[in-house]
């Protein structure tokens, strides 16, 4: 396969024999083929023939924004519109969006996921199972050391509460603890007492309870905060 450069360009020359003007053609058509072969379809149906073969188109993929066409002397532009760009520093993929390079949106459809105003995201499961959602209350200047229980509202129906977790952490907040379930007697040194849902409250209150004479009863844990994440059905 011949160089395609200046010299190649300028074939035939003028001084050359007419009689191989038709070994000319036959041979540019040749050249044209070879490469187009490489990555396009040629031949076969009409609607395919001169389309891209899979795998055969390239994207941008280099450090910065590109703002020339493949050509690299024109500007791109609208007709430019979707032309892609992988970039080498991070890996993220944009596109042209007819001015600029923007940035693509991807969709997650197995889960839903909502700001809830005044808590944290909520999280739809939809693979199959039940709908669970998921909510985060924060608590704060829990003075375990002269106080042996703290009380907050959940803000939820109580029938719909499937599970709930919860830490914990001292006034600096450089040691964090895991919150057991407790139920009355014989809970834990902190922990749920039947979170909120039993011993007279309203259904809408989580209950904090600490044992006398532990680690949570001193003044490391005078302004103790946490939170508390819940799962719950719609």
């Amino acid at each position: 396969m011949a160089t395609m450069d200046s010299t190649w360009l300028a074939n035939p020359q003028d001084s050359d024999t007419p009689s191989f003007g038709d070994d000319e053609i036959r041979g540019t058509r040749v050249e044209f083929h070879d490469r187009l072969t490489k990555e396009h379809v040629i031949g076969g149906t009409t609607a395919a023939d001169g389309a891209h073969k899979k795998g055969s188109a390239r994207v941008y993929h280099q450090a910065t924004a590109p703002s020339l066409r493949p050509d690299g002397s024109s500007s791109l532009d609208s007709d430019d519109d979707g032309r892609l760009w992988i970039d080498e520093d991070d890996g993220k993929m944009q596109y042209w969006d007819g001015s600029a390079m923007a940035e693509l949106t991807v969709a997650h459809t197995e889960d839903t996921v909502t700001d809830v105003s005044g808590h944290a995201n909520q999280i739809v499961d939809q693979a199959g199972g039940d709908d669970v959602l998921c909510r985060v209350v924060s608590f704060s200047s829990w003075n375990m050391d002269t106080t042996s229980t703290h009380n907050f509202a959940h803000g939820l129906t109580a029938s719909t509460i499937v599970s709930m977790t919860g830490i914990l952490s001292n006034n600096a907040g450089t040691a964090w603890q895991v919150l057991s379930q407790a139920t009355g007697a014989g809970q834990p040194r902190v922990g749920f007492a039947e979170i909120g849902l039993g011993r007279g409250y309203d259904g809408t209150t989580i209950y904090l309870a600490r044992t006398a004479g532990t680690i949570f009863d001193s003044a490391n844990y005078n302004a103790a905060s946490g939170k508390i994440t819940i799962w719950y059905q719609p």
